[in-house]
């Protein structure tokens, strides 16, 4: 993938709240997916 810029000072800024808000929606997934798993005996999760 290749990002190129066509004029320098018209660069768009980076919306960093919608890349928390996706980051919250993937962590939400991941620990209702192991809730799940570890729900049904597939997966057990241990702590460092």
């Amino acid at each position: 993938m290749r990002y190129e810029c066509k004029n320098k000072h018209e660069k768009d800024k980076i919306d960093f709240e919608a890349i928390r808000q996706s980051n919250i929606q993937m962590i939400q997934k991941f620990t209702a997916a192991k809730k799940e798993a570890e729900d049904k005996g597939k997966i057990v999760f241990k702590p460092l």
